[in-house]
């Protein structure tokens, strides 16, 4: 069915009322034991993927899944996005499948929040794997209301531990307390400031946090800021109401990757109301990778790519004018999105 009717793993699962995880084992076991061999005439999403790499030569590979199916249901455009955010997930899987056991040392793999990294740790069939997992910031939520849709990052890494083996030591991430819901007014930046002092300063978290330093290959989201669908559950509403999308916004702020947010350049460049650049600690709520080896925010990340390790991003819809950012600061190099998306950044 998937390689001579052309179906995808969606389809096939519907048709034999199988998860599409087991689609995608069954498929990777075909072909490991020779039961297939593959010949795909170059795609779609193929054509974009090569245009992308030639336009942005630092991206190492591009991956492009079909694109959603217009829909005026409301149901069934809940149900197409589901369907979208698993199929990126299933790329995500299969890839780190490709790039696991390269050699005999363990590979160093850090994980964001969100549902398109859920989607992907769920694709992955259950197996031991030489791998050190870790969740990409420290966070506190609390209580998640009455739509839990946002998994977060030690969610997803304990997920992905318990996916690879269960290995003892293993899987790191650390936890904080939520910030508090009112802060004095004029008394927010020093708040903040204090907060990631304090939880920087405890021995247990600085262990987690250090180790990121390690890293060899980072799962990342995106969250482009003038999305009309901005989730409410992301980093946005542990800051609220002391900071506020408008608040970040007005200082050139237009996305974030894993909570490390950056401007129209892909920079970590607050500015203030005249233009300015303010400090970086406007922009910092949250312990993230190289906060304590002098490359805190998504300098990390740019760092990653320089040294030839992998910064994946999954990103669907409604997430370009943040991907553009991104590409131009150079801050991932491997890209698993849908025919949309990457019709628009192939566009001057």
């Amino acid at each position: 069915m998937y390689f001579i009717d052309g179906k995808t793993k969606l389809e096939i699962s519907k048709a034999l009322f199988m998860d599409a995880r087991k689609v995608t084992q069954l498929l990777k076991e075909a072909q490991e034991q020779k039961l297939v061999r593959i010949y795909i005439p170059e795609t779609v999403g193929e054509t974009y993927s090569s245009l992308l790499v030639r336009r942005f030569p630092h991206l190492q590979r591009v991956f492009v899944v079909p694109a959603l199916v217009p829909t005026q249901d409301p149901r069934a455009k809940e149900k197409e996005r589901v369907a979208l955010l698993q199929r990126i997930g299933i790329t995500a899987a299969d890839y780190l499948e490709e790039i696991n056991g390269a050699d005999n040392n363990p590979l160093h793999v850090g994980i964001g929040g969100g549902e398109t990294l859920f989607e992907f740790v769920m694709a992955l069939p259950e197996r031991e794997r030489n791998m050190d997992v870790h969740a990409l910031m420290v966070v506190g939520r609390g209580d998640t209301g009455d739509s839990p849709t946002h998994p977060d990052a030690s969610i997803n890494a304990s997920l992905l531990w318990s996916k690879c083996g269960r290995q003892p030591r293993r899987c790191r991430f650390a936890t904080m307390t939520p910030y508090a819901p009112k802060i004095a007014k004029g008394q927010v930046a020093e708040y903040f400031r204090a907060q990631l002092k304090q939880l920087a300063d405890n021995p247990k978290v600085k262990a987690v946090v250090r180790a990121l330093d390690n890293l060899d290959v980072a799962f990342t989201s995106l969250l482009s800021f003038d999305s009309p669908e901005t989730d409410p559950q992301t980093m946005l509403d542990l800051l609220a109401p002391a900071v506020t999308l408008d608040d970040l916004m007005r200082q050139g702020a237009v996305a974030d990757m894993s909570y490390c947010l950056f401007d129209s350049e892909g920079t970590e460049t607050p500015r203030d109301p005249d233009g300015k650049p303010i400090s970086k600690d406007s922009w910092r709520f949250f312990l993230t990778p190289g906060h304590y080896s002098g490359l805190g925010g998504v300098a990390f990340y740019k760092k990653m790519v320089e040294d030839g390790k992998k910064v994946v991003v999954l990103a669907g819809p409604s997430r370009v004018a943040g991907l553009k950012a991104a590409l131009r600061g150079k801050l991932f190099n491997v890209l698993i999105t849908d025919e949309g998306t990457a019709r628009e950044l192939t566009k001057p």
